[in-house]
């Protein structure tokens, strides 16, 4: 007798879920197509599961479609960004190093002329009296100095034009690393989103089976 009204508990539990399982597939019938829905309000449960099993699949392979290009074009948009970051950065050292360059060759070129014009002076003073040419051997020694003291600014100029390109493409570093960090993020909020319509043919799986249906 016990065992009896057990089976029949069973029973009567088993039903239970069955309305409710119809009833969840009902509802997302009528959210995927009114079509399918109706199917079900007239009894045709397979056409119903088969129809939803369709849309579904077509929803799922725009949703992966659209997640690819939008991945891409984020991909394409950081690369670009980056590629002018650094080309910029490229550009505006060797603007910098050609002008510095040209400033010290025009300095070497001017020393250049007023020692040639020291030692002509000399030449012509040392005829004269040897007095004129110590007094020029001393301007001889003003403009080395006068250059070592150009080539020892152009070298610290350089030192501290160095450190300034190390910053830079430090910063040119740092900041292609952000633009990194936030499209690892765009592109894994793509995918999560795209990966919502497999997680739905998951929820559909238990009632596919039973029909003897598969989703993808």
């Amino acid at each position: 007798m016990a065992q009896r009204h057990a089976l029949a508990e069973n029973d009567d539990s088993k039903d239970e879920k069955d309305q409710e399982a119809c009833l969840t597939l009902k509802a997302l019938a009528q959210m995927v197509s009114p079509a399918s829905a109706a199917a079900m309000d007239s009894g045709d449960e397979d056409e119903c599961m088969e129809e939803v099993q369709h849309v579904l699949k077509r929803i799922m392979m725009q949703k992966k479609a659209a997640c690819r290009r939008k991945v891409a074009k984020i991909e394409q948009e950081a690369q670009a960004q980056i590629c002018a970051m650094v080309s910029n950065c490229a550009a505006a050292i060797q603007k910098e190093e050609k002008a510095a360059h040209a400033t010290l060759t025009k300095l070497t070129m001017q020393h250049k002329a007023k020692l040639s014009q020291h030692a002509q002076r000399m030449e012509e003073a040392l005829a004269a009296y040897q007095g004129a040419v110590a007094a020029e051997w001393t301007e001889v020694q003003k403009t080395v100095s006068d250059q070592a003291a150009a080539l020892q600014e152009a070298q610290a100029a350089q030192t501290k034009r160095q450190a300034g390109h190390k910053r830079k493409q430090a910063r040119v570093d740092e900041e292609a690393a952000g633009i990194l960090r936030d499209t690892e993020a765009k592109v894994k909020r793509a995918r999560t989103k795209a990966g919502m319509m497999s997680s739905l043919a998951k929820v559909l799986q238990p009632f596919a089976l039973d029909k003897g249906l598969t989703v993808d």
